[in-house]
This record gives C-alpha cells, structure tokens and sequence, in this order.
C-alpha cells in the first residue's frame, strides 16, 4: 500500500510539474499574445492624455499671440487710417471754403462796385 500510494505520489507531483510547465508555457503565450496590445493601449492612452493634450495648448497659445499681434497691427492701422481721413476732410474743408469765399466776394464785387454805386441800379 505504502509503495502504490508513493506511486501515486510521485504521479501527482509529475502532473502537477506537467500542468505547471504547461501553465508557464500558457503565461509566455499569454503575455506574447497581451504585449502588443498592451503597447498600442498605453500608445493610445499616452496620445490621448499627454500629446494631443500638449499640442492642443501649444497651438492654442500660438494662436492667441497671433491675434494678439493682428489685434494691435489692425488697432494701429485703424488710428492711422482715421487721421488720414480727418487730414483729407479738412483738407477738403478749407478749400471748399476758400472757394466759397471766392464766390462770396465775386457776388459783392459784382452787387457793391468800389466805386460806391449799386450795380442794381445801374440801368
């Protein structure tokens, strides 16, 4: 009894050595079969967490310089753009007057000579 209960023993262990190695062989393929996957998961993860993330506020803070330039070039050209409109109405102002001025003495000219006489009652 002693010798069939080592027998069944040694057979136990021997299994278990056989299921063991087998389990170890199942684990290599396991984590060969998990290890791409696993990569490309903390591929994605890292992409979708840490680069975009970066890149997005990179661009964002480009962006918003940009505009920051465009805004105050734009203020600028708009201020200058104002003074030369004021110059140019002014400009058209004072001309417009002087030449109604012009037309004003022509009409007094002709309505009160310097001779002292009323060019009305000249007939």
């Amino acid at each position: 009894m002693r010798v069939f209960a080592n027998l069944l023993a040694t057979s136990a262990i021997c299994l278990l050595a056989a299921e063991a190695a087998e389990t170890v062989d199942n684990i290599f393929a396991t984590i060969a079969t998990l290890t791409p996957s696993g990569v490309l998961i903390w591929y994605l993860w890292y992409t979708q967490t840490k680069t975009f993330p970066d890149m997005v506020r990179e661009h964002k803070a480009e962006l918003m310089a940009v505009q920051a330039g465009f805004v105050e070039t734009l203020s600028e050209e708009r201020k200058t753009r104002v003074q030369e409109l004021r110059e140019a109405f002014a400009s058209t102002l004072k001309s417009e007057r002087a030449l109604r001025i012009d037309e004003l003495r022509a009409i007094s000219i002709c309505r009160f000579p310097k001779d002292g006489t009323d060019a009305n009652s000249r007939s």
